[in-house]
């Protein structure tokens, strides 16, 4: 059974909501950090995808990213823009990903963390998914395929764990079934 989408407090939305796309073409919804990308301020051991140089109150940092095996789309992030755009540039070169909305796309929660509320996607929430670590953050649980936290292991297989839910997924009409039953087929639905 679906969980009911819960009401959240409004707070204004800077990103436009991504276009509509065709209503047979399905929207997968990605969350960018330890889901994806792992981000350290020292080398991590072996090697790393790419590194930036951030600029914080005139001082200088070098972010190292490792990115997942795996995966692309639509980016949610509760992440700042200045922070996550040079970083999803890097990871998108050629301009594949469809949309991003970032923190201040997001909605808050009574304690003021960024909420992922899919509907600000625009795309009804029966084809529409996200893969997040952090899925209490999403108001649409029934719509999140859970995993576990990216955190730089280069050995990690979550994401070709997940491509089961694109062989599930074939096998009904609405995703939301699909995420039930992959999230309780890999015991996620404790994550």
């Amino acid at each position: 059974m679906r969980s009911p989408i819960r009401s959240l407090p409004s707070s204004p939305c800077k990103s436009s909501p991504p276009p509509l796309p065709d209503s047979q073409k399905k929207t997968l919804c990605i969350s960018v950090f330890r889901t994806i990308i792992h981000t350290s301020l020292n080398p991590p051991p072996g090697a790393y995808d790419f590194s930036l140089d951030l600029v914080k109150n005139e001082k200088t940092s070098t972010l190292y990213v490792i990115l997942r095996p795996g995966y692309q789309i639509v980016i949610i992030t509760a992440s700042v823009r200045d922070y996550a755009s040079p970083i999803i540039d890097r990871l998108d070169p050629n301009g594949l990903i469809a949309h991003r909305l970032y923190r201040d796309s997001c909605k808050r929660n009574k304690q003021g963390m960024p909420i992922k509320d899919l509907a600000l996607t625009g795309r009804s929430l029966d084809r529409c998914i996200i893969i997040d670590d952090i899925w209490r953050r999403v108001p649409q649980w029934d719509n999140v395929v859970r995993i576990r936290p990216f955190k730089g292991d280069m050995k990690d297989a979550e994401l070709m764990r997940l491509l089961q839910f694109f062989y599930v997924e074939r096998r009904y009409e609405d995703l939301r079934d699909a995420v039930s039953h992959v999230n309780e087929w890999f015991g996620y639905q404790h994550l």
